[in-house]
């Protein structure tokens, strides 16, 4: 008998079949892409209202000058050849750069970017996992615990992990086109795959491990181990070569973070490191109490607490191992989770964490595949009914909703720096780092209290004690205890003789008690220690200043503005001092530069900073006896900022007492000292500039009455010093007396 035909229909039919399952599988993909995108940016809607915080960030963005031009050439050669904040990874200062360019320094638009970063790396894991799994639903489920993890708010919420999010992007795209090459044998999409892994870890150093993660993969899911496993190695040879220059890359910049970490021994970091790795366990379990820093205390690492780790390590891995012919997943997700954890785990130890949760966001792939593809078995053998099925997929999209929850919960925690370090002190009370960061944060304040009471708690831990010092001294001081405050920053100096802030702070005390050669000593030492610092050097120009050391207080200044051209106090002193010193000339030119920098950095203070520059050059200009000059800027002082009182009140004090009978108007005088005196609620000198006003306008009754309200305001106001500077002002105002000291707004 011949065999049988097909009816001709059914040869039509089965490729029409097959194109609806291949549309119906797509759109199924595309519908848990879109409700994974949808639920990811609703769990971390928080972070759009959020701010930067000053760990990191300051480094990072707002105070990077390279970063605040934005895109520019050199700042690509900067990026590309320096080692900046202990990290090299041009690709994420270019991508700082690029939101710069974009949006300026605007929080809300740089956390956009990070968690669109989040959002991207999420549909790449399902899409990657799909794709060399040919599996729909664990794939899904891999990457919704990923995008809802608690642990990896730490990576989106934070600006300066940009590194993290942007490594991973790429990295996955790397191991994407190695699941490509290794089922189609392309050369193009190996290529492809070392192209993206050079890019990932241009953008961060994160996965060095990735070709022994490879390796993981080549066995499960991708089934190639029959081709060997010298080719494979082989493979593998040019993504070693690329991890190790990046390896040696990142130790060399973070030479510094790495000698802090070598002061623990060497015993303490490998036990913490068999300790975090249980530590990390619960953490993918169970994500409470998380917080930004988590200290390493040496006295927590016991040898019976590392035995008991590391047996239930060992056990794990046997488990693992005994189940790896029927359950290979199980396998390759732990040895992920162990592997990919390695560069951060410790054992080279960089700053004093114990662990972090931004060290999680890659390995944690590895628990959630060994987990969700066991289950995933489980559910699809014959004896699961679809009873258990559907309870095991409702109670899966519940796990997500509460992870979901308290990833909103702790994206809120990242809303500014106060927030954050209140959150690590709930969540871990021994926290001594973000005791001292919260110190910081309150004095910054003006809460000298709470900054004291933090002060106090962070310095309980004697580690790094000269980083606790400085803030509780400082807060010592300003809550009245001067004695005391004064004795624990001499204190800081001698347990942190490489603090610059610890010199620094004391500098700046020395400096209030009126001792400016001690001031002068300890703020040398400060820029010594850190010639950056443009806040040591306005200090050290300030004593050197009170020294009558004038050329010198004009270098420092010069130096101040060199290193930050925001800093305008700096601007106006350098204007001063050089005046003193009758260099008229450079004097009117600082002030016009610093006119540019008001431009250009003025931000919101814009016309205020114009006016008070003016307000400076009148100065100047009254000093050198150019009457018409001074005039002109005081009226553009005047003009540039509506609020400025001491315009008015330098113009009028010109007008009413210039020797010069041409410019003399006593009548507009008076007009302008009483819009100064509203504009400033009376203030002393407002006041003053009212009486010379009234003397020059023949009413010496009101004068003596209004001289008499200014003495009671500043005596109330400042105290015997006060008083005296006033009765020196009012004395230079006499009729026909030059104006030597135009009276100025307070800065």
């Amino acid at each position: 008998m011949g065999s049988a035909r097909k009816p001709p229909h059914l040869g039509v039919r089965e490729p029409a079949a097959a194109r609806f399952r291949a549309m119906s599988r797509a759109l199924r993909k595309w519908l848990l892409a879109t409700a994974l995108a949808l639920a990811t940016v609703a769990a971390y809607a928080p972070c759009f209202s959020a701010g930067f915080v000053d760990i990191d960030d300051p480094d990072y963005v707002t105070e990077n000058e390279m970063v605040g031009k934005g895109l520019s050439v050199d700042g690509v050669r900067w990026a590309f050849h320096e080692a900046h904040a202990g990290n090299w990874f041009p690709l994420t200062w270019l991508s700082h750069m690029a939101d710069v360019e974009l949006f300026g320094v605007e929080p809300a638009a740089h956390h956009a970017i990070d968690v669109a970063l989040h959002v991207a790396n999420a549909l790449l894991l399902f899409g990657m996992l799909a794709s060399m799994t040919d599996t729909i639903a664990p794939s899904f489920a891999v990457a919704a615990l990923f995008a809802l993890h608690p642990a990896n708010v730490e990576s989106v919420a934070w600006v300066s992990q940009r590194k993290t999010t942007l490594s991973t992007l790429f990295g996955i795209l790397s191991i994407w086109s190695y699941g490509t090459y290794a089922r189609r044998g392309s050369r193009g999409a190996y290529a492809a795959s070392l192209g993206t892994f050079a890019l990932s870890l241009l953008s961060k150093q994160t996965l060095v491990t990735l070709p022994l993660a490879l390796l993981l993969l080549d066995g499960w899911p991708l089934r190639r181990t029959a081709l060997g496993l010298r080719r494979l190695l082989v493979e593998k040879i040019p993504y070693a070569v690329l991890a190790a220059a990046a390896g040696a890359a990142t130790i060399a910049a973070q030479g510094e973070g790495i000698a802090t970490g070598a002061t623990f021994p060497l015993a303490v970091r490998l036990g913490n490191a068999v300790i975090s790795y249980v530590r990390y366990l619960a953490l993918f379990a169970w994500p409470a109490d998380l917080a930004v820093f988590y200290p390493l205390y040496e006295d927590d690492v016991t040898v019976a607490k590392v035995v008991a780790c590391a047996a239930l390590l060992l056990a794990i891995t046997g488990i693992a191992l005994a189940l790896a012919r029927r359950l290979p997943y199980v396998l390759v997700g732990w040895l992920w989770f162990l592997g990919t954890l390695v560069p951060t785990i410790g054992l080279v130890q960089v700053g004093a964490q114990a662990m972090a949760d931004r060290y999680a966001y890659i390995p944690f792939w590895g628990l959630s595949l060994a987990l969700v593809w066991t289950g995933w078995e489980t559910l699809g053998s014959q004896r699961a009914g679809e009873a258990l099925r559907m309870t095991a997929s409702v109670a899966f999209c519940l796990v997500c909703a509460a992870l979901a929850l308290l990833v909103h919960r702790q994206a809120e925690a990242w809303h500014d720096s106060v927030a954050l370090f209140e959150s690590a002190v709930a969540h871990t009370p021994r926290n001594y780092i973000a005791h001292r960061a919260l110190a910081g944060q309150y004095f910054n304040r003006g809460d000298y209290g709470l900054a004291l009471r933090h002060a106090e708690e962070g310095a309980r831990y004697p580690r790094e004690l000269g980083d606790a010092l400085p803030t509780w001294g400082m807060a010592l001081y300003q809550t009245g205890s001067r004695t005391e405050g004064i004795a624990k920053l001499e204190e800081a100096t001698r347990v942190a003789p490489r603090s610059a802030i610890a010199f620094s702070d004391l500098g700046w005390v020395y400096l209030q008690e009126g001792q400016p050669e001690r001031a002068r000593e300890a703020l040398s030492t400060a820029v010594a220690l850190d010639p950056r610092s443009s806040r040591s050097l306005y200090q050290l120009g300030l004593s050197q200043l009170q020294l009558g050391r004038l050329g010198d207080a004009a270098a420092s200044f010069e130096g101040v503005v060199r290193l930050d051209p925001r800093h305008f106090d700096a601007w106006i002193w350098r204007a001063r001092t050089l005046a003193r010193q009758g260099r008229f000339a450079e004097s009117s030119a600082a002030l016009q530069d610093a006119l540019a920098a008001a431009t250009r950095f003025g931000g919101e203070r814009h016309d205020e900073l114009v006016s008070t520059l003016h307000q400076y050059r009148g100065e100047i200009l009254t000093a050198q006896g150019d009457v018409g000059g001074a005039i002109a800027e005081y009226e553009q002082a005047a003009a540039s900022w509506a609020e400025s009182y001491a315009a008015d009140a330098s113009l009028a004090v010109l007008l009413a007492t210039t020797a010069d009978p041409a410019r003399r108007d006593p009548g507009r005088a008076v007009e302008l000292a009483e819009r100064a005196c509203a504009l400033s609620a009376r203030r002393p000198d407002a006041l003053a500039a009212l009486s010379a006003a009234y003397r020059a306008a023949g009413r010496p009754a009101e004068a003596a009455e209004v001289a008499r309200e200014a003495r009671d305001r500043a005596r109330e106001a400042g105290g015997p010093e006060a008083l005296a500077a006033l009765e020196a002002r009012l004395r230079a105002y006499g009729e026909d007396a030059p104006a030597t000291d135009p009276p100025r707004a307070d800065r």
